[in-house]
């Protein structure tokens, strides 16, 4: 009659290994992955999320730079606990630096005539190096033009920049002077505004203020 094979006795916190995380880096790796607030949550909200990387995030979507923080979350087992602190190096040996082999002793020396020693041949010059061709000076950087704004001369910012006048502005007027869209529009107004260099009538209507560069307001 076989022995009967009794249950294993270990606990859950044995076969459970706890996965130490750098929480300065897993925030950083939250951030990249797309999750902009993470920086603000509480550390069972950035375990609970840790914890549904290895599901969630493939191989190729790691961002980069941290291929070796999503390879320990992918290593572990689901039910491994996530702990914040700092993960310990594996220790490496530095290699012990071989010693010098000792020099051979002296052959004795061989009794009868010493043979002549043949002339050394005078050793052969290495070629001239080429000198290398001394390399062309940068080329000076391209002056970006930009409007009295600040703003670089071609962007939607610059463009709704040039439609603004003293005089109130319908906002629509500006969306199809531009050639953009309300949304583009009222990004750059909203910021103007918040400048202080146009001033918001109704919400729809805007105009320049006293604030605004003075080659903009004299413009004709």
């Amino acid at each position: 009659m076989q022995p009967l094979e009794l249950p294993s006795t270990k606990t859950t916190k044995e076969r459970q290994k706890t996965v130490i995380v750098d929480k300065a880096k897993a925030v950083a790796f939250l951030v990249a992955l797309g999750f902009a607030k993470a920086p603000e949550w509480d550390d069972a909200k950035l375990k609970q999320r840790l914890d549904q990387v290895p599901s969630k995030v493939d191989e190729e979507d790691v961002p980069d730079g941290f291929e070796s923080f999503y390879t320990s979350l992918v290593d572990s087992e689901a039910d491994d606990p996530i702990e914040f602190g700092k993960p310990k190096k594996d220790k490496k040996g530095k290699a012990k630096a071989a010693k010098p082999a000792p020099a051979p002793a002296p052959a004795p020396a061989k009794k009868g005539k010493a043979k002549a020693a043949k002339k050394a041949e005078p050793p052969t010059p290495p070629p001239a190096k080429e000198k290398k061709a001394a390399k062309p000076a940068p080329a000076p950087a391209k002056t970006v033009e930009r409007d009295a704004f600040g703003q670089r001369v071609g962007t939607i910012s610059a463009t709704i920049n040039a439609l603004l006048e003293p005089d109130w502005v319908d906002e629509q007027d500006i969306v199809k002077a531009a050639g953009v869209t309300l949304e583009q529009a009222r990004g750059r107004l909203y910021y103007a505004e918040q400048e202080g260099v146009i001033e918001c009538r109704r919400l729809v209507q805007y105009r320049l203020t006293s604030k605004a560069p003075k080659a903009a307001r004299e413009k004709k």
